[in-house]
């Protein structure tokens, strides 16, 4: 929890701390004239992610810089006697509706047969609501498949506001919870059920000009870790236009930063709203709303959604043109999947498309996990539908960051490099200079990963808890002890039972991790480890090191090293609040070890492990020195360890 929210949880309202009440998103809510009755709610029942830190909830639209209201002067409203009139061609407000209507919508469109009776009345404009009976208030059926704009009554007109034609206007009648999903981030629900044709609510944001809009998008295509969330204001844009906001390119609803619940909302190919264009003012079209309205009776609990393309499709689109289109994810019965496609980065002139977050950040995923990053489809125990496995590779609370130098003032990057090129030279005949730095850098990529360092600090985390203070010696002889059973577990015939057994340390319940040894909390570092490094990944070649006893050696002197780096002061420990946080670790690793640098194949590259590694554990421990004890006793770390005490600094 970030220092200013903690503090403001504990003192809400207090003298001192008010202005911190703009970074909580629970005084943000509450402070929605409809709190009291009508609540948004926020619901977490998956993981530890929050809200966004720097998302806030809003009220209304802001207007952008050179975004502007047409001036007082301009704004009219209807001059109706009375409500009931608003629905009659004498309104001002559906004035631009050309279409009169005598038609019968649902047997009775305005619920004005009553008792056997059609009462007389006017003839009438293309209403969008039912002004009377048990459907009041609900949108007409033959609004619900058109893309005709929903005019209504407003502030400046004389009817009040209880009008039937002021829908909208009154704003949000249901209450909304905001809930975490099991695979496509936030979605929107509500604990009421709602009928169809009911207004749910606006789509809010900063309302923003079309050049400002590519200058976001442009950002977001550089970085590919913006989330954008922008939505056109096209649906009067017309080049013949005599007002002049309306011929240029339209202006853009940005909601990534502020806006209401329905930011959370995810599409479907089946959804159960759809969002229309609606008209308060005639002289403010260019910043009209966006209002969403349901489309099918929806039980309570059943999660939002709407199609985000509203139908709209990329004709004469070849399939391999569609570089920049991202997989449905709705899973609706007649979703065709990865043939229903949807743009989530560029905006297509005139296509109304909101881009969502989970659809970016999916994208991300796949490109980084085409550099390296590990795959949640692929799995040790080759059950493709477990998820045991992905808790290694989930975003961790904590993460552990390098920080420059150590408590002994060395760099720390020399600590991982030094440690690596002692592995090589141990490990493996390597002669050529160039051969031996090639995989030793391959061998860093997998040391220095996010799954490793993950392993690690939860590793150290229990050992710190459980005040455990072994020597180092202590310490390799709890190495020794954990590492025949960790090679059993992993390289045994892969059963059933032995898969069990594994997924049995990535992630244990509280009371049966109470109830562990030092070993235990050894081996779930040990297993999480190499089931990242067994996994297939264009870095896999370069994470070979021979014979299980190779493995074992090398991950048991893996996590000595770490804890070496832990005691020497080499880290700082980082919060992961957010997924994209997690992603943002995951880039700078892949940027840190580009792919280039760890995969190329190097001519006549050959890695002979040496012939001590087929010895026992005595014989290597009295041949050259127990490998996790590198930096005690070793003499190729005996560069750094002179440094530590009392050297001179080495140059970086």
């Amino acid at each position: 929890m970030q220092k200013a929210t903690e503090r403001h949880f504990y003192y809400h309202g207090k003298e001192g701390y008010q202005e911190e009440c703009s970074n909580c998103h629970w005084c943000q809510i509450r402070s929605f004239p409809t709190h009291s009755t009508l609540p948004v709610t926020v619901v977490n029942e998956q993981d530890f992610e929050v809200l966004p830190d720097d998302f806030r909830f809003i009220k209304n639209v802001v207007l952008g810089v050179g975004v502007r209201q047409a001036e007082d002067s301009f704004h009219s409203g209807c001059s109706c006697d009375n409500d009931a009139e608003c629905q009659f061609t004498g309104c001002h407000c559906l004035a631009d509706l050309d279409e009169e209507d005598s038609s019968e919508d649902d047997d009775d469109p305005f619920g004005d047969f009553i008792n056997g009776m059609d009462i007389d009345r006017p003839r009438r404009k293309a209403y969008a609501y039912h002004a009377h009976g048990a459907k009041a208030g609900l949108l007409r059926s033959k609004f619900h498949n058109s893309k005709m704009p929903i005019y209504e009554c407003h502030q400046s007109c004389a009817c009040s506001i209880n009008c039937p034609n002021r829908v909208v206007e009154r704003g949000r009648t249901i209450p909304l919870e905001i809930f975490r999903t099991e695979d496509r981030g936030w979605g929107v629900r509500s604990p009421v059920s709602i009928r169809k044709g009911q207004f749910v609510d606006r789509y809010l944001g900063e309302i923003i000009t079309s050049t400002e809009a590519d200058r976001r998008r442009s950002q977001s295509a550089i970085s590919q870790r913006k989330d954008v969330y922008l939505f056109a204001l096209d649906k009067f844009t017309d080049p013949d236009s005599l007002d002049t906001r309306l011929k240029g390119p339209s202006l853009e609803v940005d909601g990534e930063f502020m806006s209401g619940p329905t930011r959370f909302v995810n599409h479907s190919c089946e959804p159960n709203m759809r969002i229309f264009a609606r008209v308060g003012d005639h002289a403010d079209k260019h910043i009209h709303d966006l209002a969403l309205f349901a489309i099918k009776d929806i039980p309570r609990g059943e999660e939002l959604t709407f199609d985000y393309v509203d139908g709209v499709s990329h004709e004469g689109e070849e399939p391999g043109e569609k570089s920049h289109m991202t997989p449905c994810l709705c899973g609706s019965k007649n979703c065709p999947s990865e043939a229903s496609q949807y743009e989530d980065r560029f905006a297509v002139q005139g296509h109304r498309t909101l881009r969502r977050s989970q659809l970016i950040r999916r994208a991300l995923i796949i490109r980084q996990v085409s550099r390296g990053r590990a795959n949640p489809s692929e799995a040790w125990c080759n059950d493709k539908s477990c998820e045991q496995e992905l808790e290694i590779f989930s975003n961790p609370l904590l993460h552990i960051a390098d920080l420059p130098r150590s408590r002994e003032g060395l760099p720390v990057a020399v600590y991982t490099k030094d440690f690596a090129d002692a592995v090589i030279t141990k490990f493996f005949d390597v002669e050529d200079t160039n051969t031996k730095e090639h995989k030793v850098r391959g061998l860093l990529s997998f040391i220095d990963s996010p799954p490793v360092r993950a392993a690690f600090l939860n590793f150290i985390s229990d050992y710190n808890e459980r005040e455990y203070r072994l020597s180092d010696e202590d310490f390799q002889n709890a190495l020794l002890k954990a590492r025949p059973v960790f090679l059993d577990i992993m390289f045994g015939v892969k059963t059933a039972a032995r898969a069990r057994l594994a997924h049995s340390y990535i992630n244990p319940m509280m009371e049966v991790r109470d109830q562990w040894d030092l070993q235990q909390f050894i081996l779930r570092f040990l297993i999480c480890s190499e089931m990242w490094r067994q996994q297939k990944t264009p870095r896999s070649e370069n994470w070979k090191i021979g014979s299980r006893e190779g493995v074992g050696n090398f991950m048991t002197a893996m996590l000595f090293h770490y804890k070496l780096m832990w005691q020497q002061k080499c880290f700082d420990i980082d919060f992961i609040r957010t997924n994209h946080v997690w992603d943002r670790v995951w880039d700078l690793w892949l940027r840190k070890y580009p792919l280039g640098d760890s995969s190329e194949v190097v001519d006549g590259e050959v890695f002979q492990l040496r012939d001590h590694i087929e010895k026992t554990e005595q014989e290597v421990l009295n041949d050259v020195g127990y490998l996790g004890g590198i930096g005690q006793c070793d003499e190729t770390y005996n560069l750094i360890q002179g440094y530590l005490g009392k050297g001179e600094p080495l140059v970086e």
